[in-house]
């Protein structure tokens, strides 16, 4: 009896061995027969990335594939690639996937017949499966910010402007990462000038068209790529808005100045301080432009309308004081170069001759320290002059005021 049981027993582990290596083969067997959709929703679910791609890729060829499949296969693709792009450090492999990311779920979109949402950028494209309130580009878009945010907060700046710059790319239309990311990019150790202008000349297209971005993107032409034909066009799109600009409107001088092209500079200044004559910062640059042409007598007069046109124009006001102190300043140096002979038949004359237009540079000095307290070079010539017509009170004061900025 117990021989028979135990042929009875083997037989039995023997038919159930021969049914679970059956039933395993045929497990394997159909998971490499399943279809690549159920595949790759499988892999998904199981966070194998690469492998879903995979599949995704063979679904895709499959010439029977149905629309609605399609839509399936591009949201995984999005998902994949933006699970991928925060499991990576490699920048360019980092902006691939952002792309990517952009790239499928825009087809998603096509797809859901959501044409509004497609172009130019995913800022508003819900998850067209579940219509999710936030948008997976805006999602990222955050991450991304916060984590440049807390760089930031350290004093990181060049990794800040790193992580704003991905956030720029994964919502584009977002002002706040670009304006934060041009203003950041700029406190770096070594500034990413050429991700920079994409930001400015982003927020253009944004119709964000504020001082700085213009200020910038000319800079950056300007001083960088040396595109000074560029750098004007921007500049003067930029004074179209903001006429009264003046970092825009010293940038068009210097380029004028840096290409030689003076007299050009002069006659097209000449035509906009004409026709509007109460921009003060229009004739004080026409009064810079004729000093670098080495003509000051003839910058005297525009300096004089820019003060006429407003009083507080520090550097008319500065350089009205400075055309006269020059003048007192070159008599006085040469009559210290004069040999004692000459010196006491000529000397005393330039000397007095020298105080006189230290006296009509004076009234523009002081004007000019009213405005402004902390210019040394300014300082400096109120030291000299009051040092030349002997006013100990204020040679003193102004030589406190020097002392204070570290001189």
């Amino acid at each position: 009896m117990k021989k028979f049981l135990t042929l009875v027993l083997c037989c039995f582990l023997g038919i159930s061995l021969t049914y679970a290596q059956k039933d395993a083969t045929k497990v394997e067997k159909n998971a490499k027969e399943a279809k690549p959709m159920k595949r790759a929703e499988k892999q998904l679910e199981n966070e194998e990335w690469e492998a879903t791609l995979k599949s995704v890729e063979e679904a895709f060829a499959d010439p029977k594939i149905k629309d609605a499949d399609k839509v399936k296969l591009y949201e995984m693709k999005a998902r994949v690639y933006d699970t991928l792009t925060f499991r990576t450090e490699d920048d360019a492999k980092l902006r691939e996937n952002i792309k990517n990311m952009q790239e499928n779920y825009k087809k998603v979109a096509a797809a859901k017949g959501m044409k509004k949402f497609i172009e130019p950028y995913n800022d508003v494209i819900q998850l067209a499966v579940n219509n999710d309130t936030i948008t997976p580009m805006v999602l990222m878009n955050r991450r991304f910010l916060n984590k440049g945010v807390n760089f930031y907060n350290n004093q990181d700046y060049t990794n800040a402007f790193k992580w704003l710059d991905y956030a720029s790319l994964a919502n584009p239309k977002d002002t706040t990462t670009l304006v934060y990311g041009v203003q950041i990019g700029r406190m770096a150790d070594s500034p990413n000038f050429p991700r920079i202008l994409t930001m400015c000349e982003q927020l253009l297209k944004n119709n964000y068209k504020q001082p700085l971005v213009y200020e910038y993107m000319s800079f950056i032409l300007k001083e960088e790529n040396k595109d000074f034909e560029k750098a004007l066009a921007i500049i003067k799109e930029g004074r179209k808005l903001y006429p009264t600009n003046k970092t825009l409107s010293l940038q068009e001088v210097d380029i004028y100045i840096k290409t030689n092209r003076l007299q050009e500079a002069i006659t097209n200044l000449e035509s906009a301080a004409n026709a509007d004559p109460k921009n003060s910062l229009l004739w004080s640059n026409l009064g810079i432009l004729h000093e670098q042409a080495g003509s000051p007598e003839k910058a005297e007069p525009f300096y004089k309308k820019a003060i006429e046109a407003d009083p507080g124009n520090y550097d008319a006001v500065y350089s009205m004081g400075a055309f006269h102190y020059n003048k007192g300043f070159k008599l006085v140096k040469d009559a210290a170069n004069m040999d004692l002979k000459t010196y006491e038949k000529e000397g005393a004359k330039l000397e007095e001759q020298a105080k006189l237009h230290f006296k009509d540079a004076l009234p523009y000095f002081e004007k000019a320290y009213s405005l402004k307290k902390d210019d040394k070079q300014l300082l400096g010539g109120l030291q000299s002059i009051y040092r030349n017509l002997q006013d100990e009170k204020k040679l003193e004061e102004i030589t406190k005021a020097l002392e204070k900025l570290g001189e």
